[in-house]
This record gives C-alpha cells, structure tokens and sequence, in this order.
C-alpha cells in the first residue's frame, strides 16, 4: 500500500507544480502547440490460469502517470504511461470435511505479484456526448515484477500447499512479462484546461508471470516418501477500472 500511496503523492506534487506554470491549450493559434498529462488509479479485478487448478479473481489497485500527445482533428492521440499495477489471483475461504466427520475451514489466500508497467498505445474518440467524450484505446505493455507475497506459503511445515501454490523463487516467477491494453473510457471537461476520466481495461499478458517446471524426488516431511511437485505455468488476466484527472499544457513557439 505504501508504494501507492507514494506514487500518487508524487503525481499530485507534480501536477499542482506544472499547472501553476502553464496555462490552457489553445487551439486556434498556429504557434502553439502542447501535450496533455495526468495520473489515473483505481481498482484491478485480477484472474490468472493455473491449468487445472481453479481460481478466484484478486481484488487489488493500480496507479498510472501518463502523457498523451494533443489529438489531431480532436479525435487520434498517442500516450505514454508508467505505473504500479497489481497482478494475481486468490482462493476464498471453503468449508470441508475430514473423514471422521470435524468441520474445517480453510484461510482466504491472496497471490500477488506487484509490477511496475510501462505501457504505450493510441487512443481514437469514437462518440461526443454533449458534456462528454467517449473514447476506445489500444496499446502494448511490458512490465517488471518487483515484488510478490509468495513467500507466506514457502514454508517447508505447508509441504501440502507446496505442492499446489507456486514458490517465492525468482529461478520461477518472471521478471518481464508483456501483453496488450485494450480499454474504452470517458473524458468531462471540468474547467479550461482539464477533464476528468473514466476508463476500463481489459489486459491480458502474453508472456508466463510465473514458470515452474515438474520437480521430482522431492520428500514429503511427514510420511518421508518421495514425491513429484507437478509443472505450473500462471498467466496473468486484469480487468481495471480507473478514474483520473488530464490537464493541457500549452507550449508557444516563438521564431
């Protein structure tokens, strides 16, 4: 949490210092020119395939600074963004029984895989409506894991949860991982020179977060047979809601 808490204290510093220097965009000057800037967060509904083992969506967050080239004709621009994102799966808690009959009920357990992504991309105004501008965008993304929480189930006395979750080992997770943003969102202007945003993402990777192959001959502590811990490959699905603020920043070119 702390992590994005810094980054938005950083982007609001940033933005309240670039618009105090700046004013609105104006387009009806030939020797003016700009970009567009912003910070947008919000909530990630986070899915991953792990084969045959079923899953539960992870709820968690994100936070993106991004600048956008001013659109041409009003409708196509280009973005760039960086930010803190994310990424995993859970299981919720279950209730089961043994065979002498005692009720048990497993812990809720999160899987998270903490990314700092980069992601570049277009951006198309589809629809004006009125107040509001609707808007589709496409883009690629390449990401850096920094962090995951795996380790809270690498313990050698969870030897049976060792045998299904994935390890807190780097030899498996993948630092880099790549994939594709595919969202649609809505702009409202709330001043000269600012709109709020509304956006959602679908965003499938690619590349494998996490690579495990078959491990053999591995001694289960409590009955000392050996065993197999079985491969496990995990791909990462997010969906993410987002709400933000843009702002122009003009630019005057002066011969």
């Amino acid at each position: 949490m702390y992590k994005f808490l810094a980054l938005w204290a950083l982007a609001i510093l940033g933005i309240g210092t670039a618009s105090a220097q700046s004013d609105p965009f104006d387009l009806e000057s030939d020797d003016e020119g700009g970009y567009l800037f912003g910070l947008k967060g919000g909530l990630t509904v986070g899915t991953q395939n792990w084969g045959s083992f079923e899953r539960e969506p992870l709820i968690g967050y994100h936070g993106d600074l991004f600048i956008e080239s001013l659109p041409e004709l009003g409708q196509f621009s280009l973005w760039a963004q960086l930010g803190y994102h994310q990424r995993g799966s859970s299981l919720q808690r279950q209730i089961g029984a043994t065979i002498t009959g005692q009720v048990f009920q497993t812990p809720a357990q999160s899987f998270i895989f903490e990314n700092i992504v980069l992601g570049l991309g277009g951006k198309q105004v589809f629809a004006y409506l009125g107040a509001a501008d609707a808007y589709w965008l496409l883009g690629l993304r390449a990401e850096y894991n920094i962090d995951t929480n795996l380790d809270e189930f690498d313990r050698i006395s969870d030897f049976a949860q060792r045998r299904f979750f994935p390890f807190e080992s780097y030899d498996f997770i993948n630092r880099f991982v790549f994939g594709v943003s595919v969202g649609a969102g809505i702009s409202f202007p709330i001043g000269e020179g600012a709109d709020v945003l509304l956006e959602l993402n679908i965003q499938p990777d690619f590349t494998l977060q996490y690579n495990q192959p078959e491990i053999g001959n591995v001694i289960n502590p409590f009955t000392t047979v050996p065993t197999t811990i079985p491969a496990r490959q995990i791909r990462n699905i997010s969906i993410e809601l987002s709400a933000g603020f843009r702002f122009r920043r003009r630019v005057i070119y002066i011969d």
